[in-house]
């Protein structure tokens, strides 16, 4: 399991830290990034057949199953690196993410020719946001919002760019227009 990629994933995953959670500055952005990854799941979903179990599921194991992980173990591992300070929906999520990066580079999945369909989570978490599943509903910081249905993200057209820069104006707009 821990290859050179792993690696790489599980440095990556250190570097999110319990002190930049929950600042709300990046509410805004931290929502675009969720629907973002709900769109990116909505497409592998449709693609996959897998629309009963959008949005919450891992791609990896649903494209080969002989592609195993062992989450115990895993998620022992992830407790000795201490990456679980998130709630269990966004720690599931790095798991998935984790699995993901492990596989991402085989011909099956490449196949596929879609978006990478964890990294939006990875960067709300980036940003201080965490994913908590309430019912019916996601809660991103302090925003609460209901589980569509996946046809409703369904599209090619992207809700936000990964890119920092212009996640940070985006907050900056939010915030202001939020103050006034």
């Amino acid at each position: 399991m821990k290859s050179e990629n792993f690696n790489k994933t599980i440095e990556r995953l250190s570097s999110l830290n319990n002190e930049s959670r929950n600042t709300y500055k990046s509410i805004g952005s931290c929502v675009l990034l969720f629907k973002e990854f709900c769109r990116r799941m909505a497409l592998w979903s449709d693609t996959m057949f897998l629309k009963d179990h959008w949005p919450l599921f891992d791609i990896t194991s649903n494209i080969d199953s002989s592609w195993e992980i062992d989450y115990n173990q895993l998620s022992d591992y992830l407790k000795e690196k201490n990456i679980t300070i998130f709630s269990p929906t966004s720690n599931q999520i790095i798991k998935w993410f984790i699995h993901w990066e492990a596989n991402k580079n085989k011909e099956l999945i490449k196949q596929f020719n879609l978006p990478d369909p964890y990294e939006p989570v990875i960067t709300l978490l980036q940003r201080g946001g965490d994913i908590h599943k309430e019912g019916v509903f996601f809660e991103i910081l302090s925003a609460r919002l209901p589980t569509l249905t996946w046809e409703e993200y369904f599209s090619e057209t992207p809700f936000t760019s990964l890119d920092s820069k212009e996640l940070d104006e985006f907050d900056r707009i939010f915030n202001e227009k939020r103050n006034t």
